[in-house]
């Protein structure tokens, strides 16, 4: 798991959480919703969608929508909780 996320670009990480957290509030995910969340084009999410999907992370096809695989869930959960670890640690640094 840890060398899949070395190669999971910050870009990827970014597209595989808004995935993780928009299922989370029980929204069905397609690409206008994640273009709508992340504030991109459909093309960019398209090619994040297909790249994604290659690395085995979410299940993409056209015209359905986008759901995480079991190692795509893991991986968002995990870069979730690396991002909440160094907030706090900023917040605790920075007051």
């Amino acid at each position: 798991m840890a060398e899949l996320q070395a190669k999971i670009t910050p870009g990827l990480q970014e597209y595989l959480t808004a995935i993780y957290r928009l299922q989370r509030k029980g929204k069905a995910v397609g690409v206008k919703e994640l273009a709508d969340e992340l504030d991109v084009t459909l093309p960019s999410v398209i090619d994040a969608l297909k790249r994604l999907s290659k690395a085995g992370l979410v299940n993409y096809n056209r015209y359905s929508k986008v759901t995480l695989t079991e190692n795509g869930e893991k991986s968002a959960i995990l870069i979730i909780n690396k991002e909440e670890i160094f907030y706090e640690f900023l917040r605790g640094i920075l007051g």
